[in-house]
């Protein structure tokens, strides 16, 4: 679990600064000058057609319409980016805030998928990166979190639970996802010994794939090492990335006869070494 805290960050993030990586990070994450050039690419066009359709031979209705349309696109593009290039300014001119608090896994609404969701014991909620939508790389467990107001933009989190307690509840997420019981665990262990169940270590990650509305509920490639495993959809949301994880599998035959044809295993049991 160590993997997931950078100590010179929240040490320095404890006396009320930023590191330089955060900055940049800030800076970058919200950079207008996308918007600010659409824009002028946007106004350009605008006159373009004016001038084009500004004869007494054009059609009033299809220039209005046409002006209309990049009219309101240019007012979008100028609204985000002096919108982006604000939120910067009140970022970076933030104060660095701390509270305690408490890391669960949950929904945050009906229709959200299980993620890790950051709150101080005053309740007020905090996003990674600034983005309601992205789970926390945090175990469930207590911590002290380092933010800034705006946005509610976690930028550190300094544990407060001992490492082997934020092991074991992540462990016991992982086993409630997994569906497999501490018995199992056991037993995996002991086929692992004997060779009839093999292992395989390291961090977790998750090629990107693109899947249809429809196919938002097909397992999804998970790979650890050189093996590729098919995991349920709600798994990468509770997945914690650069901590080492053992996978214990049942070894495949080579005509996959296994699972009906299917080369890729499925995770018997997943944990934190």
């Amino acid at each position: 679990m160590e993997e997931l805290f950078d100590r010179e960050t929240i040490a320095l993030n404890r006396t009320g600064k930023l590191t330089d990586a955060q900055q940049k990070e800030l800076s970058a994450d919200t950079n207008p000058k996308i918007w600010l050039i659409m824009s002028g690419f946007l106004g350009l066009v605008g006159a373009l057609f004016y001038a084009l359709l500004s004869s007494p031979e054009s059609d009033v209705n299809i220039r209005n319409l046409v002006l209309g349309i990049v009219g309101l696109c240019l007012l979008f593009s100028v609204w985000r980016g002096t919108r982006l290039l604000l939120m910067r300014y009140k970022l970076l001119s933030d104060q660095l805030l701390s509270e305690t608090g408490t890391v669960s896994c949950k929904k945050l609404d009906a229709l959200d998928r299980m993620r890790y969701s950051p709150e101080t014991d005053g309740g007020l909620r905090l996003y990674p990166g600034g983005l309601a939508g992205l789970s926390a790389n945090l175990p469930p467990g207590r911590f002290r979190f380092y933010f800034l107001s705006t946005q509610r933009w976690l930028l550190s989190a300094e544990p407060i639970s001992s490492l082997e307690e934020l092991t074991r509840n992540y462990n016991e997420i992982l086993a409630r996802f997994f569906k497999y019981s501490q018995e199992d665990l056991a037993i995996y262990r002991e086929m692992a010994r004997t060779g009839q169940v093999l292992i395989v270590d390291g961090p977790l990650s998750f090629p990107i794939t693109s899947h249809t509305e429809e196919e938002s509920f097909l397992p999804v490639p998970l790979k650890i090492g050189s093996i590729t495993f098919l995991v349920e959809p709600e798994i990468p949301a509770i997945a914690l990335s650069k901590v080492p994880h053992r996978i214990y599998y049942y070894p495949i035959p080579p005509d996959g006869s296994l699972l009906g044809g299917v080369n890729e295993p499925r995770p018997l049991a997943v944990e934190v070494l």
